[in-house]
């Protein structure tokens, strides 16, 4: 058992096994191996989840602002008509 971590809670289990756990994350990059052709990392996965988030964001912000009937209720939409 290392010199520096042991006390009286830590057992030579606890110690193998944290061991071997930090070894696991420290070593490999954690991802997505697709195949064996390419490896989506958790980098990339957050990239695109959150550009799929804003182009939907932006989307439903156009076809909102698009869809917002004018105060006169004749049916045309503000893109169509003047403030005066």
């Amino acid at each position: 058992m290392h010199e520096r971590i042991k006390n009286y809670w830590v057992t030579d289990e606890y110690y193998t096994q944290v061991s071997l756990f930090l070894s696991q994350v420290t070593s490999r990059t954690i991802g997505i191996s697709c195949a064996g052709f390419f490896f989506l990392s958790k980098q990339f996965m957050l990239t695109l989840i959150s550009v799929i988030i804003t182009y939907f964001t932006l989307m439903l912000q156009m076809d909102i602002s698009a869809s917002s009937v004018c105060e006169c209720n004749c049916g045309a939409t503000s893109e169509n008509t003047t403030m005066i």
